[in-house]
């Protein structure tokens, strides 16, 4: 974000520097990139991100751990290559990666797949990043909402790395539970940071967070998944 504010201010022709001083610094993540996009145009938003998110980086042991895990589907809301890559190296399964809806009408349920929620960086319109991509979500991705929302009654879901903040899955978790669950599957969390008023809260919408010291320990906890 440090790096699309330096960029708004430096192009900022419109407002006074007063009023964006004062926007962007009550602004979230979703209000910036926003901005961000609206200052430079599309064609250098999609190119700021994809020389951030296509660089040649090597799998992480995070990775390569989730890549071992027995599971048919992996949601993920990264954009970059990092995970089917992980998979490919691992020898075990080269999963198909699903970026657009439709293409879940190809694919059998049964075969290992990697679905990105917020798209991927090589299709630069996929890419969920500002407010109005947010606002725009249910109705462009109606398919994702529908399949994460079964996945989450029908089967045990793990989710790692992640913050359960993010605006889209706190709508499609709750709506899942509060109106589609007829199964009370639980399902559960690596977090760290967390404290036993949350954990709480969360347990009683059905989710137990495994509370973390630091994600370090991720992929040794993920590798005792793999073959438990």
């Amino acid at each position: 974000m440090r790096d699309m504010i330096a960029v708004i201010k430096a192009e900022n022709h419109v407002f006074s520097p007063r009023d964006l001083d004062g926007f962007l610094a009550r602004a979230d993540h979703l209000d910036i990139a926003e901005l961000f996009r609206q200052t430079v145009g599309p064609s250098a938003y999609y190119l700021f991100l994809r020389d951030r998110y296509r660089r040649p980086v090597r799998p992480s042991a995070l990775h390569k751990a989730i890549a071992r895990l027995p599971v048919k589907a992996v949601f993920t809301t990264n954009y970059d290559k990092l995970l089917e890559t992980a998979f490919r190296r691992s020898g075990l399964v080269d999963p198909p990666v699903v970026v657009f809806p439709e293409q879940l009408n190809y694919i059998d349920e049964d075969e290992v797949r990697i679905i990105k929620v917020h798209g991927d960086i090589d299709h630069p319109r996929s890419i969920v990043l500002t407010r109005s991509d947010y606002a725009a979500y249910a109705a462009r991705h109606r398919e994702f909402v529908d399949l994460l929302q079964t996945s989450i009654n029908g089967r045990t879901m793990l989710f790692i790395g992640f913050g359960l903040r993010d605006l889209n899955f706190r709508r499609i978790y709750s709506d899942a539970r509060n109106f589609f669950d007829s199964t009370n599957r639980q399902s559960y969390a690596f977090m760290t940071g967390t404290n036993a008023v949350e954990r709480q809260i969360w347990h009683d919408e059905g989710l137990t967070i495994l509370p973390l010291a630091r994600y370090t320990e991720l992929p040794a906890c993920i590798g005792r998944l793999s073959v438990t």
